[in-house]
């Protein structure tokens, strides 16, 4: 019940607009002025609701919306206390780093190295060029 009443007078403070809100919802939402546009005039907040087909439920829809906007506006914001990593922190952000680099400094080695000795990144084993079991003459060039 107070939540009613707390939307009425919410209503008196707040200038209603009545607008085509268009969209799905044939041509009762099409023709009829069912979107609600809320302006409180105390802070200038500006909410519209056009979910509905009814004027009467987009209405209460604002009012709810309008509520929670001036609500989360007067929520006062607890300061941030900034604070620092911990050593442990800090030391497994540098192992990391430094477990990526050597990563990347393995990869800029293997380039300089012919393709026989290459590492292959992936760990796994390399794939045969030809099926197993398959004749070699199979793959031979079709002359042409």
């Amino acid at each position: 019940m107070d939540e009613e009443i707390d939307l009425e007078a919410l209503a008196r403070d707040c200038d209603e607009e009545f607008f085509i809100a268009g969209g799905p919802g044939g041509q009762h939402r099409n023709k009829v002025e069912s979107g609600v546009r809320l302006t409180h005039r105390a802070t200038g907040f500006v909410v519209t609701a056009t979910e509905r087909r009814s004027q009467a439920a987009n209405r209460r829809v604002a009012l709810e919306r309008m509520a929670e906007k001036i609500a989360e506006s007067r929520r006062v914001e607890k300061p941030r206390r900034p604070t620092r990593p911990s050593r442990a922190k800090k030391e497994a952000r540098l192992a990391e780093k430094k477990h990526r680099s050597d990563i990347k400094r393995s990869r800029r080695a293997d380039e300089d190295k012919p393709d026989s000795q290459k590492q292959s990144g992936t760990g796994r084993k390399p794939r045969p060029s030809l099926p197993l079991g398959v004749p070699v003459a199979r793959f031979a060039a079709v002359p042409s």
